[in-house]
């Protein structure tokens, strides 16, 4: 159970378990951490798309669309 390894961490590094009276885990991670896997996903997906970029068609242009 992972809350018993972190009692003994905090015993290990001098916090007794008697006088313990708050304790809480949590990760940290930098910002490129954090992004980093969808800078990815869009560097594969711009390497995937012809050099002058996607085909497409307009079909039909709504002028006034936020008039409902």
């Amino acid at each position: 159970m992972r809350t018993q390894d972190i009692f003994a961490d905090l015993e290990a590094a001098g916090v007794a378990r008697s006088e313990l009276q708050l304790a809480w885990e949590f990760s940290t991670g930098s910002f490129e951490y954090s992004y980093n896997w969808i800078v990815k996903m869009r560097d594969d997906a711009n390497a995937r798309l012809p050099e002058d970029g996607p085909t497409y068609r307009i079909r039909s242009v709504e002028d006034d669309y936020n008039n409902k």
